[in-house]
């Protein structure tokens, strides 16, 4: 705690700290909600879609943890926070850091399983290289969950006072987390820019192939959410007026999930848009599916687009293999 007081004065960020988290639950629970119905427009619900499901559970939970950490003076400084809160913010501090953690590679995994029955069979070398990244990345943020615990002996040094308490240097934990936040931000891109290399060689409009790779893409927002968070990491090893400055990382990582969520769950509302905008019969839909378009162009007949169902003289090609 400073021996002065900031000369800002007691100012509180908090309420617009409230006003992100709350509304990007709302927002991304309509748009989830959205997803099932075309889901179910369409004939069914598929691992993609629990898992986003799983993603938004566990934010809402992350995110009611951090209403507990702006009423206990997240967005204030630390100065003017009463003696008895302060241990109260920074317990709670490290108990929301778990469950944030790891809504991030779950959010990812959705979208892998909606890419990987995009790509199909034919993709070995894509599907491969997704499933190690979000194995290594998995791995690493369960790493940094639990280094969140393990960098004090006992634990509760990282909140209380504790007498002949054994501590890693804080700059161990931050180093880490800037890694975590660096490699999260890096398969954001990468899942957004993978589509293009199989959806490009379908036989189809050029302005057809660009919209479907912007809609897979969108997760590229994310990234640069993920991007700018990696720069706000190193504010994990502050011990210094630490609930004033822990403000930006808790508002990038909310709006990195946030966007995570919608932009996995727009690439599959087309049958609820076409429902509702096109005042289309959903019956239209039952049999359109992001499942292989390998697969889908061996069953289809050759004059019906896989995506849409709809008839046209242009087939739509195989995708060239990756096996050698």
């Amino acid at each position: 705690m400073s021996a002065s007081p900031p000369p800002d004065g007691d100012v509180s960020r908090g309420p617009t700290l409230l006003a992100i988290f709350w509304v990007q639950i709302g927002i991304s629970s309509v748009f989830v909600t959205s997803r099932f119905y075309s889901r179910l427009l369409i004939g069914g619900i598929k691992a993609d879609d629990w898992t986003i499901l799983a993603t938004l559970a566990l934010n809402i939970i992350t995110l009611s943890l951090c209403t507990v950490l702006v009423h206990y003076g997240l967005g204030r400084h630390i100065y003017y926070i009463p003696v008895e809160d302060r241990m109260e913010l920074a317990r709670w501090n490290w108990i929301v850091q778990p469950f944030g953690i790891l809504t991030l590679p779950i959010g990812k995994i959705s979208v892998v399983l909606l890419l990987e029955r995009i790509m199909g069979p034919t993709s070995l070398r894509r599907r491969w290289f997704l499933w190690v990244n979000m194995f290594l990345f998995t791995a690493s943020m369960v790493s940094s969950s639990i280094l969140s615990f393990a960098q004090c002996n006992p634990p509760r040094a990282l909140w209380s006072q504790v007498s002949e308490a054994i501590c890693l240097n804080p700059a161990i934990q931050a180093n880490f987390a800037t890694f975590t936040c660096a490699y999260s931000s890096f398969l954001d891109f990468v899942l957004a820019l993978i589509p293009i290399t199989f959806v490009w060689n379908l036989k189809m409009e050029t302005r057809k192939r660009i919209g479907i790779c912007t809609l897979l893409g969108m997760g590229a927002f994310s990234g640069i959410c993920a991007a700018i968070k990696t720069a706000q990491s190193s504010e994990l090893g502050i011990r210094e007026d630490v609930s004033w400055a822990l403000f930006p990382l808790y508002a990038w990582s909310s709006s990195e999930i946030f966007l995570n969520i919608v932009c996995a769950c727009i690439p599959t509302m087309k049958p609820l848009y076409d429902t509702l905008v096109n005042r289309k019969n959903p019956r239209h839909h039952k049999h359109i599916d992001y499942s292989s378009l390998d697969r889908q162009r061996s069953q289809w007949p050759l004059n019906r687009n896989p995506l849409t169902g709809k008839h046209t003289d242009k087939s739509v090609t195989r995708l060239p293999s990756d096996e050698p």
